[in-house]
C-alpha cells in the first residue's frame, strides 16, 4: 500500500541517492539546474511581496507545495552544510536555510535575469527550526542593513530578497 506523501519521499530519496552516487557538488548543480529550468518555463518576472525596495515570501512556495518539512529528519544539518550538499557562499548565491532554497534561488534568479534584473537572496528561514540564515555578502552588495532584514524575517517573512 502506498502511503501519503510518497512523492515527497521519492524526491528526498532521489536527493540522497544523487549525493551518494555523484557527490555533493553534483547534487548542488542538479538542484540549481532544476530551479533554472523552472524559471525558464515560467518566463521573466519578479516575485514576492514588495516592502520598500525589498521583496519577501511569507511562505516558501516550494516547501509548502511539497509539504517537505515533515521529512527533514532524513536530511539533518550540521554547521554550514547538509551532509549531502555543500552550501556555496557569495552575493550571487542562495541564503540557504534548507536544500529547497537552492532550487528557489535559481528559479527567482533566472526569472529576474530574463526580466533584465539582478537577484540577491538576502535571508531565509528554516521551515523546521525557524533558524534565520543571512547571506552577508548579498546584504553588503545591495547596501542594506542586516537589522532591517532581520526585522522583516521575524515579523512576516521566510525569505527576503532584492532585485536591482
Amino acid at each position: 500500500m502506498v502511503k501519503t506523501k510518497t512523492l515527497v519521499k521519492v524526491i528526498l530519496i532521489g536527493v540522497i541517492e544523487m549525493s551518494n552516487r555523484m557527490g555533493a557538488q553534483a547534487l548542488y548543480d542538479w538542484l540549481q539546474a532544476i530551479g533554472e529550468r523552472l524559471g525558464e518555463m515560467e518566463g521573466k518576472g519578479m516575485e514576492g511581496v514588495k516592502c520598500g525596495d525589498l521583496h519577501y515570501e511569507p511562505l516558501c512556495p516550494l516547501a509548502t507545495l511539497l509539504d517537505i518539512e515533515h521529512y527533514y529528519d532524513v536530511l539533518p544539518k550540521s554547521a554550514d552544510e547538509y551532509p549531502i550538499c555543500k552550501i556555496d557562499r557569495g552575493a550571487d548565491k542562495p541564503a540557504c536555510a534548507d536544500i529547497i532554497c537552492i532550487i528557489h534561488h535559481a528559479y527567482l534568479r533566472k526569472r529576474a535575469e530574463l526580466a533584465g534584473k539582478k537577484f540577491f537572496h538576502l535571508a531565509a528561514k528554516s521551515p523546521t527550526t525557524g533558524e534565520i540564515v543571512f547571506n552577508e555578502e548579498a546584504i553588503k552588495a545591495v547596501g542594506k542593513n542586516k537589522d532591517e532584514i532581520k526585522a522583516l524575517m521575524e515579523e512576516k517573512a521566510v525569505c527576503v530578497f532584492m532585485y536591482k
